[in-house]
C-alpha cells in the first residue's frame, strides 16, 4: 500500500539552535514516515470517512497517484480559499509504502454504491463509519474501498494496527495547490505530475 502524509519537518535543512547550541538534524523521510504512523495510531476524537473519532484509521491507497489525489483534495479544501490569485501554495509531504496482511472487508465497486462510499454528505459519512465499525466488530484489519477522489482506483483504509508492517521506500515530495480545483501539481524528486481530482461526489 502507499500513503502520503504531511511532512512537518522545518523547511530549512536544520533547525537554527539557540546561541552556542547544536543544530538539530532534519529527519529522514523514513523517520518522518514512522512518526506519521505513530501519530495516526494515537489519534482519537477526529472523525473521518471511516471513523467517528472513536478509533484511528491509517488511510492508504493502491497507487501513488491515487494517494496524491486524495491528499490533494483535502489540501485544496484547506488552502484554496486563502490562496492569492496567481500564486501556488506548495506543501511538503512524505510518500511511503507499507505491507499489509490480515483480514479485510471488500466494499462494492459497483458505481451504484459510489454516492454512499464516496459521498461527502453527513448521511454518506455516517454510513461509511458504520461500515468500519461493523468491520472492526467482525475482526477485520482493513477495508478495500473505491477512492472518492480518483474514481475507479482503490484505497485501503487500515483500521487495525497489527496488520501493518513497517514503512519503507519513503520519499519527500511537494504537492502544490493552484487555481484548478480539478487537479494538483506533485513534484517528486524533480519529476512534476499533474494529478486529477474527482469532485463528482
Amino acid at each position: 500500500m502507499v500513503r502520503v502524509s504531511k511532512d512537518y519537518r522545518p523547511a530549512l535543512a536544520v533547525v537554527k539552535p539557540y546561541p552556542g547550541g547544536r543544530s538539530a538534524p532534519r529527519k529522514t523521510p523514513l523517520a518522518e514516515a514512522n512518526s506519521n504512523i505513530r501519530f495516526v495510531w494515537k489519534l482519537r476524537g477526529h472523525a473521518s470517512r471511516f471513523s467517528d473519532g472513536g478509533w484511528p484509521v491509517l488511510y492508504t491507497a493502491q497507487q501513488p497517484r491515487t494517494a496524491c489525489a486524495e491528499v490533494g483534495y483535502h489540501l485544496q479544501e484547506v488552502y484554496l480559499p486563502a490562496k492569492l490569485p496567481g500564486k501556488d501554495i506548495s506543501v511538503p509531504h512524505i510518500i511511503y509504502k507499507l505491507r499489509v496482511r490480515g483480514r479485510r472487508r471488500d466494499l462494492s465497486f459497483d458505481p451504484r454504491f459510489f454516492p454512499t462510499l464516496c459521498g461527502s454528505g453527513a448521511a454518506e459519512m455516517t454510513a461509511c463509519q458504520n461500515i468500519a465499525r461493523q468491520a472492526l466488530s467482525d475482526g477485520m484489519g482493513y477495508l478495500l474501498a473505491p477512492s472518492a477522489r480518483a474514481l475507479g482506483k482503490r484505497c485501503y483504509p487500515i483500521i487495525t494496527r497489527k496488520v501493518v508492517g513497517k514503512p519503507f521506500d519513503a520519499h519527500a515530495l511537494q504537492i502544490s495547490v493552484w487555481g484548478d480545483i480539478e487537479s494538483v501539481i506533485v513534484n517528486a524528486s524533480g519529476r512534476v505530475h499533474v494529478v486529477p481530482i474527482s469532485r463528482a461526489y
